[in-house]
């Protein structure tokens, strides 16, 4: 995944993250740019201009984080060839803080999610499309940490074998 698309998902990701009970958000056909909408009298007038509804959002935003957890995947990927490769400390340390910094956002998103969640309480169908979202991205989460840490007691036992 190339930069500019690791910076339009993590920037996506903080804005899912600043999302507070009772905002409203808006996808713009289904991008990565999310915008907040503060005032409620504009939402609907905005999302009938744009085409947008609460189900084009929605999956605008499980396509941001989907896309997040692949990258998070791809970052693990690269990162057993580097530690199959021996690379330098620097390209390892560099890996390791993107895919921190991945997994801190996408924590973020889900709590703006949650919030999301609050201002669509009346909407069950809404309610339980973010929840199984969110248990799903968490689910997902807690596998990436595991196959990290799988990866990282790898690179220490390489480390002590070569003493």
């Amino acid at each position: 995944m190339d930069p500019q698309t690791r910076t339009s998902l993590l920037h996506a990701l903080r804005v899912l993250g600043s999302i507070s009970k009772q905002d409203r958000i808006a996808t713009q056909g289904g991008t990565t740019s999310i915008h907040l909408q503060t005032d409620s009298s504009l939402t609907s007038v905005s999302r009938w201009y744009n085409s947008e509804t609460r189900t084009t959002n929605f999956e605008a935003i499980e396509k941001i984080l989907t896309d997040s957890l692949q990258c998070c995947e791809a970052l693990l990927e690269s990162r057993e060839m580097m530690l199959k490769n021996q690379a330098q400390d620097l390209s390892l340390l560099e890996n390791s803080q993107l895919l921190t910094s991945f997994q801190a956002e996408i924590k973020g998103a889900l709590i703006g999610c949650a919030n999301l969640a609050t201002t669509y309480s009346e909407d069950a169908n809404a309610v339980a499309r973010i929840s199984t979202m969110n248990q799903s991205v968490r689910n997902h989460l807690q596998r990436i940490s595991l196959h990290y840490q799988k990866c990282s007691g790898q690179s220490d036992a390489n480390d002590d074998n070569d003493e």
